[in-house]
Protein backbone atom coordinates (compact mmCIF):
# COMPACT_ATOMS: atom_id res chain seq x y z
CA UNK A 1 0.00 0.00 0.00
CA UNK A 2 1.23 3.63 -0.75
CA UNK A 3 0.98 7.12 0.79
CA UNK A 4 1.74 10.22 -0.61
CA UNK A 5 2.27 13.42 0.70
CA UNK A 6 4.06 16.74 -0.04
CA UNK A 7 6.12 19.64 1.69
CA UNK A 8 7.40 22.77 0.75
CA UNK A 9 10.89 23.65 1.29
CA UNK A 10 10.84 28.00 1.82
CA UNK A 11 12.85 29.10 -0.88
CA UNK A 12 15.41 31.86 0.85
CA UNK A 13 15.11 35.32 1.23
CA UNK A 14 15.93 36.89 -2.01
CA UNK A 15 14.34 39.76 -3.61
CA UNK A 16 11.70 38.18 -5.60
CA UNK A 17 12.92 38.97 -9.42
CA UNK A 18 15.72 36.73 -8.99
CA UNK A 19 14.36 34.11 -6.25
CA UNK A 20 13.86 30.82 -8.19
CA UNK A 21 10.56 28.73 -7.70
CA UNK A 22 10.33 27.57 -4.13
CA UNK A 23 11.48 23.65 -3.88
CA UNK A 24 8.84 21.03 -2.49
CA UNK A 25 9.02 17.20 -2.24
CA UNK A 26 6.79 14.12 -2.69
CA UNK A 27 6.71 11.79 0.19
CA UNK A 28 5.74 8.42 -0.36
CA UNK A 29 4.92 5.42 1.89
CA UNK A 30 5.29 1.83 0.88
CA UNK A 31 3.87 -0.72 3.49
CA UNK A 32 6.74 -3.14 2.78
CA UNK A 33 4.47 -6.07 3.97
CA UNK A 34 6.72 -7.07 6.63
CA UNK A 35 6.79 -6.28 10.58
CA UNK A 36 10.96 -6.63 10.37
CA UNK A 37 12.48 -3.46 9.87
CA UNK A 38 14.32 -3.06 6.47
CA UNK A 39 18.00 -2.12 6.69
CA UNK A 40 19.46 1.60 5.41
CA UNK A 41 20.65 -0.67 1.79
CA UNK A 42 17.21 -1.67 1.67
CA UNK A 43 15.71 1.09 1.94
CA UNK A 44 17.59 2.84 -0.26
CA UNK A 45 17.62 0.32 -3.08
CA UNK A 46 13.77 -0.04 -3.09
CA UNK A 47 13.52 3.89 -2.98
CA UNK A 48 15.58 3.83 -5.94
CA UNK A 49 13.78 0.97 -7.95
CA UNK A 50 10.42 3.84 -7.64
CA UNK A 51 12.76 6.22 -9.75
CA UNK A 52 12.73 8.09 -6.01
CA UNK A 53 15.44 8.66 -3.34
CA UNK A 54 15.50 8.80 0.39
CA UNK A 55 14.29 11.40 2.28
CA UNK A 56 16.78 14.18 4.37
CA UNK A 57 15.99 14.47 8.05
CA UNK A 58 14.41 17.85 7.55
CA UNK A 59 12.16 16.60 4.71
CA UNK A 60 10.56 14.31 7.36
CA UNK A 61 11.21 15.74 10.50
CA UNK A 62 10.86 19.99 9.39
CA UNK A 63 10.82 20.63 13.11
CA UNK A 64 13.82 18.77 14.68
CA UNK A 65 14.00 16.29 17.35
CA UNK A 66 11.11 15.68 19.39
CA UNK A 67 8.28 17.53 17.02
CA UNK A 68 6.03 16.13 14.79
CA UNK A 69 6.76 13.96 11.54
CA UNK A 70 5.03 15.03 8.39
CA UNK A 71 2.24 12.77 7.30
CA UNK A 72 2.21 9.45 9.29
CA UNK A 73 0.02 7.19 7.22
CA UNK A 74 -2.90 5.55 8.95
CA UNK A 75 -4.04 4.24 12.24
CA UNK A 76 -1.50 0.93 11.66
CA UNK A 77 1.03 3.41 11.26
CA UNK A 78 0.98 5.55 14.08
CA UNK A 79 3.52 3.01 16.47
CA UNK A 80 6.12 4.60 18.54
CA UNK A 81 8.85 2.64 17.19
CA UNK A 82 8.60 3.36 13.61
CA UNK A 83 12.45 3.57 12.15
CA UNK A 84 13.18 5.11 8.83
CA UNK A 85 16.27 5.52 6.71
CA UNK A 86 17.60 9.04 5.42
CA UNK A 87 20.11 10.52 3.80
CA UNK A 88 21.96 12.19 6.31
CA UNK A 89 25.06 13.68 3.99
CA UNK A 90 27.06 13.24 7.51
CA UNK A 91 29.18 10.67 8.61
CA UNK A 92 26.19 8.18 8.82
CA UNK A 93 25.85 8.45 5.21
CA UNK A 94 24.83 5.17 4.53
CA UNK A 95 23.34 3.83 7.88
CA UNK A 96 21.52 7.25 9.26
CA UNK A 97 17.84 6.45 10.46
CA UNK A 98 15.00 8.49 12.27
CA UNK A 99 12.83 7.59 14.30
CA UNK A 100 9.34 7.97 14.35
CA UNK A 101 5.94 8.26 16.80
CA UNK A 102 5.80 9.34 20.40
CA UNK A 103 5.41 6.72 23.03
CA UNK A 104 6.48 6.25 27.03
CA UNK A 105 7.89 3.12 27.21
CA UNK A 106 10.75 3.29 24.92
CA UNK A 107 14.03 2.71 25.66
CA UNK A 108 14.87 6.49 26.14
CA UNK A 109 13.28 8.54 28.96
CA UNK A 110 12.17 11.06 26.66
CA UNK A 111 9.55 11.36 23.73
CA UNK A 112 11.04 10.28 20.89
CA UNK A 113 9.43 11.67 18.23
CA UNK A 114 12.00 12.56 15.20
CA UNK A 115 14.69 10.93 17.13
CA UNK A 116 18.04 10.86 15.16
CA UNK A 117 20.04 7.56 15.47
CA UNK A 118 23.06 9.40 14.12
CA UNK A 119 23.38 11.84 17.03
CA UNK A 120 24.87 11.82 20.21
CA UNK A 121 22.31 10.54 22.53
CA UNK A 122 24.03 12.49 25.50
CA UNK A 123 26.26 9.67 27.10
CA UNK A 124 29.02 10.32 24.94
CA UNK A 125 28.26 7.35 22.80
CA UNK A 126 26.93 8.37 18.60
CA UNK A 127 24.95 6.16 16.62
CA UNK A 128 26.37 4.50 13.44
CA UNK A 129 25.64 0.90 13.91
CA UNK A 130 22.92 -0.95 11.72
CA UNK A 131 19.56 -1.07 13.01
CA UNK A 132 18.45 -3.40 9.96
CA UNK A 133 17.10 -5.42 9.69
CA UNK A 134 15.26 -5.91 13.30
CA UNK A 135 12.15 -7.55 14.48
CA UNK A 136 9.53 -5.51 15.53
CA UNK A 137 10.65 -2.71 18.44
CA UNK A 138 11.97 -2.39 21.83
CA UNK A 139 9.24 -1.64 24.43
CA UNK A 140 10.77 -1.57 28.09
CA UNK A 141 12.83 -4.79 26.73
CA UNK A 142 10.13 -6.72 24.89
CA UNK A 143 9.85 -6.85 20.52
CA UNK A 144 6.29 -5.64 19.41
CA UNK A 145 5.03 -6.08 16.19
CA UNK A 146 4.25 -3.38 14.19
CA UNK A 147 4.13 -2.30 10.72
CA UNK A 148 7.21 -0.88 8.44
CA UNK A 149 7.38 1.08 5.59
CA UNK A 150 9.96 2.65 3.09
CA UNK A 151 9.89 5.95 2.92
CA UNK A 152 10.74 7.59 -0.22
CA UNK A 153 10.96 11.30 -1.66
CA UNK A 154 11.14 13.16 -5.13
CA UNK A 155 12.27 16.98 -5.56
CA UNK A 156 9.65 18.59 -7.59
CA UNK A 157 9.10 22.43 -8.11
CA UNK A 158 6.39 24.18 -6.46
CA UNK A 159 3.65 27.00 -7.55
CA UNK A 160 1.92 29.91 -5.90
CA UNK A 161 -1.91 29.90 -5.01
CA UNK A 162 -4.40 29.53 -7.89
CA UNK A 163 -8.38 29.48 -8.15
CA UNK A 164 -11.19 31.63 -8.55
CA UNK A 165 -12.68 34.34 -6.14
CA UNK A 166 -15.37 37.37 -6.39
CA UNK A 167 -16.96 38.89 -9.06
CA UNK A 168 -15.64 35.88 -10.64
CA UNK A 169 -11.49 36.59 -11.16
CA UNK A 170 -9.50 33.77 -11.88
CA UNK A 171 -5.72 33.16 -10.88
CA UNK A 172 -3.57 31.39 -13.11
CA UNK A 173 -0.86 28.63 -11.75
CA UNK A 174 1.92 31.04 -13.01
CA UNK A 175 -0.11 34.17 -10.66
CA UNK A 176 -2.28 35.81 -13.84
CA UNK A 177 -5.20 37.38 -13.54
CA UNK A 178 -8.40 37.68 -15.43
CA UNK A 179 -12.42 37.72 -15.14
CA UNK A 180 -14.47 35.63 -16.53
CA UNK A 181 -18.44 36.67 -16.00
CA UNK A 182 -20.01 33.50 -17.67
CA UNK A 183 -23.42 31.98 -15.56
CA UNK A 184 -22.97 28.30 -15.97
CA UNK A 185 -21.34 25.62 -14.64
CA UNK A 186 -17.24 25.22 -14.96
CA UNK A 187 -14.04 23.35 -15.01
CA UNK A 188 -11.85 25.28 -12.79
CA UNK A 189 -9.21 22.34 -13.14
CA UNK A 190 -9.04 18.94 -14.52
CA UNK A 191 -5.79 16.25 -13.67
CA UNK A 192 -6.37 12.58 -14.17
CA UNK A 193 -3.16 11.95 -13.31
CA UNK A 194 -3.33 13.75 -9.91
CA UNK A 195 -2.29 11.75 -6.75
CA UNK A 196 -0.51 9.12 -8.80
CA UNK A 197 -3.66 8.85 -11.14
CA UNK A 198 -6.22 8.53 -8.62
CA UNK A 199 -7.73 11.86 -10.61
CA UNK A 200 -9.05 15.43 -9.61
CA UNK A 201 -11.78 17.48 -10.82
CA UNK A 202 -13.27 20.99 -9.95
CA UNK A 203 -16.02 22.49 -10.87
CA UNK A 204 -17.59 25.58 -9.79
CA UNK A 205 -20.72 26.90 -10.54
CA UNK A 206 -21.38 30.64 -11.17
CA UNK A 207 -24.80 32.85 -10.35
CA UNK A 208 -25.89 36.56 -11.63
CA UNK A 209 -27.00 39.28 -9.59
CA UNK A 210 -27.64 42.94 -10.91
CA UNK A 211 -24.69 43.51 -13.04
CA UNK A 212 -22.24 41.22 -11.34
CA UNK A 213 -21.49 37.46 -10.96
CA UNK A 214 -20.24 35.68 -8.67
CA UNK A 215 -19.83 31.00 -7.66
CA UNK A 216 -22.32 29.76 -5.63
CA UNK A 217 -21.09 26.43 -5.31
CA UNK A 218 -18.19 24.30 -5.64
CA UNK A 219 -17.55 20.47 -5.98
CA UNK A 220 -14.28 18.67 -5.82
CA UNK A 221 -13.81 14.95 -6.85
CA UNK A 222 -10.86 13.18 -5.83
CA UNK A 223 -11.35 9.45 -6.93
CA UNK A 224 -14.70 8.64 -6.31
CA UNK A 225 -14.91 10.84 -2.98
CA UNK A 226 -16.91 14.20 -3.71
CA UNK A 227 -16.77 17.39 -2.02
CA UNK A 228 -19.76 19.90 -2.34
CA UNK A 229 -19.69 23.25 -0.90
CA UNK A 230 -22.09 26.10 -1.16
CA UNK A 231 -23.37 29.74 0.24
CA UNK A 232 -23.04 29.84 3.81
CA UNK A 233 -21.06 26.81 4.31
CA UNK A 234 -23.43 24.42 3.53
CA UNK A 235 -21.96 20.64 2.52
CA UNK A 236 -21.98 17.48 2.02
CA UNK A 237 -19.42 14.42 1.60
CA UNK A 238 -20.05 11.84 -0.85
CA UNK A 239 -23.66 12.94 -0.97
CA UNK A 240 -23.89 13.36 3.27
CA UNK A 241 -24.54 16.41 4.15
CA UNK A 242 -23.19 17.89 6.80
CA UNK A 243 -20.96 15.15 7.21
CA UNK A 244 -18.83 14.07 10.11
CA UNK A 245 -15.41 16.57 9.88
CA UNK A 246 -12.55 15.92 9.77
CA UNK A 247 -12.85 13.61 7.53
CA UNK A 248 -11.15 11.54 4.33
CA UNK A 249 -11.43 12.11 0.41
CA UNK A 250 -10.82 9.04 -1.60
CA UNK A 251 -9.11 7.12 1.66
CA UNK A 252 -6.11 9.25 2.26
CA UNK A 253 -7.18 12.87 2.00
CA UNK A 254 -7.90 14.54 5.25
CA UNK A 255 -10.92 17.16 5.03
CA UNK A 256 -11.47 19.90 7.79
CA UNK A 257 -14.22 21.91 8.41
CA UNK A 258 -13.61 25.97 10.25
CA UNK A 259 -16.03 27.58 10.52
CA UNK A 260 -14.73 31.30 11.50
CA UNK A 261 -18.28 32.91 11.81
CA UNK A 262 -22.23 32.10 10.37
CA UNK A 263 -20.86 34.01 7.36
CA UNK A 264 -17.64 32.61 7.46
CA UNK A 265 -16.18 29.24 6.65
CA UNK A 266 -13.04 27.61 5.21
CA UNK A 267 -12.68 24.00 4.15
CA UNK A 268 -9.43 22.10 3.63
CA UNK A 269 -8.31 19.31 1.72
CA UNK A 270 -4.60 18.23 2.71
CA UNK A 271 -3.14 17.19 -0.68
CA UNK A 272 0.43 17.38 1.31
CA UNK A 273 2.13 19.24 3.76
CA UNK A 274 1.72 22.56 2.79
CA UNK A 275 -0.42 21.50 -0.64
CA UNK A 276 -3.89 21.86 -0.20
CA UNK A 277 -7.41 22.42 -2.05
CA UNK A 278 -9.16 25.26 0.28
CA UNK A 279 -12.84 26.47 -0.10
CA UNK A 280 -13.95 29.53 1.35
CA UNK A 281 -17.44 30.70 1.84
CA UNK A 282 -18.68 34.31 2.83
CA UNK A 283 -21.80 34.81 3.13
CA UNK A 284 -23.16 33.16 -0.29
CA UNK A 285 -20.17 33.98 -1.82
CA UNK A 286 -17.45 30.85 -2.51
CA UNK A 287 -13.58 31.12 -3.66
CA UNK A 288 -11.79 28.49 -4.41
CA UNK A 289 -8.24 27.90 -4.36
CA UNK A 290 -4.89 25.69 -4.85
CA UNK A 291 -1.80 26.27 -2.83
CA UNK A 292 1.60 25.15 -3.37
CA UNK A 293 0.66 22.83 -6.52
CA UNK A 294 3.36 20.76 -7.15
CA UNK A 295 4.73 19.05 -10.35
CA UNK A 296 3.93 16.07 -8.70
CA UNK A 297 -0.11 16.51 -8.43
CA UNK A 298 -0.83 19.65 -10.85
CA UNK A 299 1.88 18.15 -13.52
CA UNK A 300 -0.69 17.59 -16.32
CA UNK A 301 -3.67 20.11 -14.93
CA UNK A 302 -6.07 22.44 -17.25
CA UNK A 303 -8.81 24.36 -17.18
CA UNK A 304 -9.50 27.62 -15.96
CA UNK A 305 -6.35 27.52 -13.89
CA UNK A 306 -4.14 26.66 -16.70
CA UNK A 307 -1.54 24.65 -17.00
CA UNK A 308 1.44 24.85 -14.75
CA UNK A 309 3.24 27.29 -16.88
CA UNK A 310 0.45 29.45 -16.95
CA UNK A 311 -0.78 28.94 -20.38
CA UNK A 312 -4.38 28.94 -20.99
CA UNK A 313 -4.64 25.81 -23.49
CA UNK A 314 -8.11 24.90 -24.43
CA UNK A 315 -9.67 21.52 -24.51
CA UNK A 316 -7.91 19.85 -27.45
CA UNK A 317 -4.80 20.43 -25.67
CA UNK A 318 -3.12 21.97 -28.17
CA UNK A 319 -4.95 25.11 -28.91
CA UNK A 320 -3.51 28.17 -26.89
CA UNK A 321 -5.69 31.35 -25.57
CA UNK A 322 -3.88 34.81 -24.82
CA UNK A 323 -5.07 36.25 -21.35
CA UNK A 324 -7.46 38.93 -23.30
CA UNK A 325 -9.52 35.97 -24.90
CA UNK A 326 -10.68 35.78 -21.19
CA UNK A 327 -14.57 35.73 -22.57
CA UNK A 328 -13.44 32.88 -25.22
CA UNK A 329 -11.38 30.89 -22.94
CA UNK A 330 -14.23 30.84 -20.14
CA UNK A 331 -16.96 29.15 -22.86
CA UNK A 332 -13.99 26.63 -23.53
CA UNK A 333 -13.99 25.32 -20.12
CA UNK A 334 -17.76 25.37 -19.56
CA UNK A 335 -18.97 22.03 -18.15
CA UNK A 336 -20.70 20.00 -21.12
CA UNK A 337 -23.49 17.58 -20.97
CA UNK A 338 -21.02 15.09 -21.95
CA UNK A 339 -18.83 15.10 -19.52
CA UNK A 340 -19.66 13.93 -15.49
CA UNK A 341 -21.73 16.38 -13.50
CA UNK A 342 -20.33 17.00 -10.31
CA UNK A 343 -23.36 19.06 -9.08
CA UNK A 344 -26.05 16.71 -7.03
CA UNK A 345 -28.87 19.79 -8.75
CA UNK A 346 -28.34 19.54 -12.27
CA UNK A 347 -27.50 23.22 -14.24
CA UNK A 348 -30.59 24.90 -16.13
CA UNK A 349 -27.57 26.07 -18.63
CA UNK A 350 -26.50 23.06 -19.08
CA UNK A 351 -25.92 22.88 -22.77
CA UNK A 352 -26.79 26.71 -23.09
CA UNK A 353 -24.19 29.40 -23.89
CA UNK A 354 -22.03 30.42 -20.89
CA UNK A 355 -23.07 34.30 -20.98
CA UNK A 356 -22.66 37.34 -18.36
CA UNK A 357 -25.22 38.70 -16.51
CA UNK A 358 -27.61 41.58 -17.78
CA UNK A 359 -27.82 45.21 -16.18
CA UNK A 360 -30.38 45.47 -14.06
CA UNK A 361 -32.53 49.06 -14.65
CA UNK A 362 -32.70 51.01 -11.79
CA UNK A 363 -29.50 50.35 -10.21
CA UNK A 364 -26.09 51.96 -10.84
CA UNK A 365 -22.85 51.08 -9.44
CA UNK A 366 -22.17 54.47 -8.27
CA UNK A 367 -25.07 54.23 -5.64
CA UNK A 368 -24.20 52.00 -3.69
CA UNK A 369 -20.62 52.34 -2.42
CA UNK A 370 -18.74 55.18 -2.71
CA UNK A 371 -15.22 55.22 -4.04
CA UNK A 372 -13.54 56.40 -0.54
CA UNK A 373 -14.93 53.80 1.29
CA UNK A 374 -14.35 50.84 -0.60
CA UNK A 375 -10.84 51.50 -0.83
CA UNK A 376 -10.89 51.75 2.94
CA UNK A 377 -12.25 48.54 3.56
CA UNK A 378 -9.98 46.97 0.72
CA UNK A 379 -6.65 48.72 1.83
CA UNK A 380 -5.15 46.05 3.51
CA UNK A 381 -4.06 44.24 0.06
CA UNK A 382 -0.90 45.08 -0.25
CA UNK A 383 -0.64 43.65 -4.03
CA UNK A 384 -2.26 46.68 -6.38
CA UNK A 385 -3.73 44.03 -8.58
CA UNK A 386 -5.53 42.32 -6.07
CA UNK A 387 -6.67 45.60 -4.31
CA UNK A 388 -8.37 46.88 -7.52
CA UNK A 389 -10.05 43.73 -7.95
CA UNK A 390 -11.65 43.51 -3.98
CA UNK A 391 -12.60 47.62 -4.93
CA UNK A 392 -14.70 46.37 -7.87
CA UNK A 393 -16.36 43.98 -6.22
CA UNK A 394 -17.08 45.97 -3.08
CA UNK A 395 -19.21 48.41 -5.11
CA UNK A 396 -20.21 45.94 -7.63
CA UNK A 397 -21.74 44.06 -4.97
CA UNK A 398 -22.77 47.33 -2.36
CA UNK A 399 -21.26 45.82 0.59
CA UNK A 400 -18.39 46.61 2.42
CA UNK A 401 -17.97 43.00 3.93
CA UNK A 402 -16.94 41.66 0.30
CA UNK A 403 -13.49 43.00 0.94
CA UNK A 404 -12.95 39.89 3.48
CA UNK A 405 -13.86 37.08 0.79
CA UNK A 406 -10.45 38.40 -1.08
CA UNK A 407 -7.75 37.23 1.34
CA UNK A 408 -7.86 33.68 0.15
CA UNK A 409 -5.21 35.32 -1.96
Amino acid sequence: MKFSALALLFASAIPANARPPPQCHSMHWFDIGSRVNPSWAESAYYCRGQGLRTCTYSELCPGGQYSTPHEYPGPQGSSPEQWVAIDDGSRCQYNAWVQLGDHPYTFLSQDESCFRHDDDFGNGNTDCAPWGPIPGSWQGGAVVDIYRYHVCCRSETCHGTAGGVGDPHFKTLNGTWFDFHGICDLVLVEDENFADGLGLTIHIRTKARYEYSFIETAAIKIGDSTLEVSSFGEYSLDGIAHADMPAEMAGQFLVFHEEKSFKEHVFTIKTGETEAIKVTTFKDMVSVTVENATDANFGSSVGLIGKLDGTLVGRDGSTVFQVEDHDLFGQEWQVLPSEPQLFQTPSQFTGKTCVPPVATKGRRLEETISMEAAKIACAHHKDEEMKDMCIFDVIAMGDLEVANVHGAF
